[in-house]
């Protein structure tokens, strides 16, 4: 039963490997338009049309806001903003003209993500090397706990953009190379409908609940086999050598 345990403890733990790697973390979905102040009549001789805009966008960043996909995994996210083919870079980007609490969100919601990741690690120690069932039940339910707490940090910024209440334009004017182009975006709408955690975010959830069930289960099946009598031990060690003997014997039989 330890070895059984030792072996779902661990592939259960290291699933959180794969769920970060191959799942999408994000759901994006974007509209550019024209804004209402394209009815002053002067639109069309400024940029003509709102994927006039999208182009400007794309050329400066490398950021195609008309063809983003809707998925991103975590790999994806970072590609799309500072990869080979994004133009974006760190240094182009004025932190200090980013909306309150954009980058602290972000950074304390991959922190959190980041803790959610040690305390697999951990749970497959404990599991591999101690009898502490215990702490792994505990551990457990602090990545499950800390899963709902990357989403909070998460929302904190997706709530704001997606109601609008944290405009897109105030994240594009952070951006220095696309300072020129302040009065044409005046006549651009950039809206985000949808933003929000995906797939990976709800495996994690899959993942660690399982833990805690297993984990309970097994600490109740340690419990009741620490809680036998001698006879009882004695009879289920017979129990289990005559299993083994059974088996052995219908294999020399074959």
């Amino acid at each position: 039963m330890k070895i059984i345990y030792k072996i779902v403890n661990t592939v259960l733990a290291l699933c959180v490997a794969p769920v970060l790697l191959f799942l999408p973390m994000f759901r994006l979905i974007l509209t550019v338009g024209m804004s209402s102040n394209s009815g002053l009549g002067i639109l069309g001789g400024i940029i003509g049309s709102a994927l006039d805009m999208n182009k400007i966008i794309a050329n400066v960043t490398g950021i195609d806001l008309e063809h983003m996909p809707e998925f991103y995994t975590l790999k994806e996210a970072y590609d799309t903003l500072f990869g080979s083919g994004a133009k974006l870079a760190a240094g182009d980007v004025d932190v200090s003209a980013l909306p309150d609490g954009l980058i602290s969100s972000f950074r304390n919601m991959l922190i959190t993500l980041a803790c959610i990741v040690i305390i697999a690690l951990v749970i497959i120690l404990i599991g591999a090397f101690t009898k502490k069932i215990a702490a792994n039940i505990a551990l457990s339910g602090v990545g499950f706990i800390g899963v709902f707490v990357m989403n909070r940090f998460f929302m904190n910024v997706a709530g704001p953009l997606v109601s609008g209440k944290m405009p897109v334009k105030s994240i594009l004017a952070a951006v220095k190379s696309l300072e020129q182009y302040k009065s044409t975006m005046d006549y651009i709408n950039i809206d985000i409908r949808i933003f929000e955690l995906s797939s990976a975010y709800k495996m994690l959830f899959i993942v660690f609940g399982v833990l805690i069930l297993f984990n309970i289960i097994f600490y109740f099946i340690q419990q009741s086999e620490s809680n036998m009598t001698p006879k009882e031990k004695k009879r289920a060690e017979k129990a289990k050598a005559a299993a083994k003997a059974a088996k052995a014997a219908k294999k020399g039989k074959a």
